[in-house]
């Protein structure tokens, strides 16, 4: 019997650039065409039934004027098209139009397309390139950003999937404007979220400028927020972010600061959450919050 070692060192450079700014489709026509994802010319568009009429037959359109060429994959709506039949769908219908190795994906939408078409970029093939080109605010503050990517089933959510990086992100803040106000709603969630974690002076910027009660949208301030969003971002592991949000969950008010870690014993400090979740409540009109607070004794111990 003999015994060898398979040395497989990898040093790999996954950074991408965040764009933010209004009217990105000539920059992303413009990056694909000139190179972004390697000597590529072939590209998959993927979005859903409800972006497709607003951007991504504009976007298909353009990389073929461009003299690429693209085909268009839409998939229905809503977060019930997030499993794993829709990936095998858009895999299937992107072999029948002959994509193989050489092409890339741009995800064109929100966080369910971003996620389902990430998965497919990170699967079709081993692996190909993909962009997102982010239309939501949730997709902007999170979803489009860090890689992860993944489908839903019946027994867990997003627990099938992969983290893989893409190769930039495009945030259109115009496309904000044919956004319904729940979408609004729930990318401000997320971004109050992310000042919670990490940053009360975001936190307190947001309950300054943000009219968010008659959706008065500052397209400027938005830009500001998102970009602190961004930057909020974990090193790409699923686990590391958890565990910031496990163990690093401070949150400042008045008096600075104090910890939201809850301990089994003293059901006391569930009255500092209550007082966040009702400040975040009165001055956006949210009906609940997307805070998470965790036993940190019972944590540590695993």
């Amino acid at each position: 019997m003999s015994n060898f070692k398979v040395e497989l060192k990898k040093v790999v450079d996954d950074s991408y650039e965040v764009q933010i700014g209004k009217n990105l489709i000539p920059e992303l026509v413009k990056d694909l065409t000139g190179g972004l994802a390697g000597n590529i010319h072939k590209f998959a568009v993927i979005t859903d039934s409800t972006v497709e009429p607003l951007y991504g037959r504009q976007i298909c359109d353009k990389l073929n004027e461009a003299g690429a060429q693209a085909e268009l994959f839409v998939f229905p709506a809503g977060e019930k098209s997030k499993v794993r039949k829709t990936k095998e769908i858009l895999e299937d219908a992107m072999l029948a139009k002959g994509f193989r190795r050489d092409c890339c994906v741009v995800a064109v939408g929100g966080g369910v397309v971003s996620d389902l078409a990430g998965f497919v970029a990170g699967t079709f093939g081993r692996g190909v390139p993909f962009v997102n080109y982010a239309t939501t605010l949730l997709a902007a503050a999170d979803a489009s950003i860090g890689g992860k990517t993944a489908v839903d089933t019946d027994l867990a959510t997003n627990l099938i999937g992969l983290i893989y990086q893409p190769k930039k992100v495009y945030v259109d803040i115009d496309t904000w404007k044919t956004l319904p106000k729940n979408h609004l709603v729930n990318g401000m969630a997320e971004t109050i979220k992310h000042a919670c974690l990490a940053d009360f002076e975001l936190f307190e910027y947001i309950e300054k400028v943000i009219q968010f009660h008659s959706m008065r949208i500052q397209t400027g301030v938005l830009n500001e927020i998102l970009m602190e969003a961004v930057a909020m971002q974990q090193p790409p592991s699923d686990k590391g972010k958890r565990l910031r949000i496990y163990y690093m969950t401070q949150v400042a008010v008045k008096p600075p600061t104090f910890v939201m870690f809850v301990n089994d014993k003293e059901l006391t400090h569930f009255s500092y959450t209550r007082y966040i979740e009702n400040k975040i409540r009165e001055a956006f009109g949210f009906r609940g919050t997307a805070l998470r607070f965790i036993n940190r004794e019972r944590k540590e111990k695993e």
